[in-house]
């Protein structure tokens, strides 16, 4: 689609929601959501990152299973509590910065309930403290160093004039490197080669998915002045990383299916499922007006699960 000026623009795409009525009188098309029991309540799961914390839990587990490590569970529990708290500060910060009201509804519920939030956000945070006790000194150790990585990140967006990097590709990278700390930290020589593919592979589909949702948003985030990868360096940049990463990762799939890894056979075929249904996502956004990108865009990262039923 492009504007009058000959430039190309995103098609916006809104949650049924609070942005609802707005979008419908631009005539932009809209994200309803079905009147269905399922998806009223998933949506408030998506929207919390609910389910973005829950499915790092599952892919931990999973890779740990593959791996042949054991876990225990507070390490998982700590897992989930620390993704929970990196992405709800970061809604809460944004939805801070915002000095009107947000465009987007996950910015808009952050906004509206900012203090029942933050008090979430708090007691999320005195049980995280509580794990840790349960927590071996290896994976409370790496942990924190991952979390100090993040904070100093936090600091330096928020509050170093002219210091830009993308924000998507630390997101991607923080959260992967998450999935694999647990596995690591309670066996160093746990990133065999498969598994150092493995990672590579995981990175590649959190970075296809949150660059995806940026390229979706990019609407949204021009109105709310938040900075992304598509409001920096503008749209065609942005689609061609998209190919560039699905590319990538299709290359890297039928590389290992050729090569033999038996080990990560099932899983080449589980990232096969996340990437289609990205590249779904990226390709035919028309087919998700029903039901919202988001939904099916992080429920990919529940598509391990697969690996822990056997």
């Amino acid at each position: 689609m492009r504007d009058c000026s000959g430039k190309p623009t995103a098609t916006r795409y809104a949650w049924r929601g609070f942005g609802a009525e707005s979008a419908t009188r631009r005539g932009t098309p809209t994200l309803a959501i079905p009147r269905n029991m399922f998806f009223r309540i998933y949506r408030y799961i998506n929207v919390f990152s609910i389910d973005v914390a829950a499915g790092a839990a599952i892919c931990a587990c999973a890779v740990a299973r593959v791996a042949g490590v054991k876990v225990l569970w507070p390490a998982f529990t700590a897992l989930a509590v620390c993704v929970w708290l990196i992405y709800t500060v970061d809604h809460l910060l944004d939805a801070r910065q915002i000095r009107h009201r947000a465009h987007s509804y996950r910015h808009q519920v952050h906004q509206q309930y900012f203090q029942p939030i933050a008090w979430t956000c708090g007691l999320m945070a005195l049980a995280g403290i509580g794990i840790l006790f349960y927590l071996p000194a290896a994976v409370l150790l790496n942990g924190l160093l991952l979390l100090s990585l993040v904070g100093i990140y936090f600091v330096a967006v928020r509050y170093v004039k002219g210091f830009y990097f993308p924000k998507e590709g630390i997101i991607a990278l923080v959260y992967t490197l998450g999935i694999f700390l647990v596995g690591f930290s309670k066996d160093p020589s746990f990133l065999v080669m498969p598994m150092r593919i493995l990672f590579v592979q995981l990175l590649l589909v959190a970075m296809t998915n949150v660059v995806l949702f940026a390229y979706l948003e990019y609407d949204s985030d021009l109105e709310d002045g938040q900075p992304s990868i598509v409001t920096h360096w503008g749209m065609p940049f942005t689609k061609y990383t998209l190919w560039l990463l699905l590319g990538l990762q299709y290359a890297s799939l039928a590389a290992v299916i050729a090569l033999g890894f038996e080990s990560l056979l099932l899983w080449q075929y589980i990232l096969l499922a996340m990437t289609f249904m990205l590249h779904l996502i990226f390709v035919k956004p028309s087919w998700f007006q029903n039901i919202t990108y988001r939904i099916f865009g992080d429920l990919v990262f529940f598509f391990p699960s697969i690996l822990l039923l056997s």
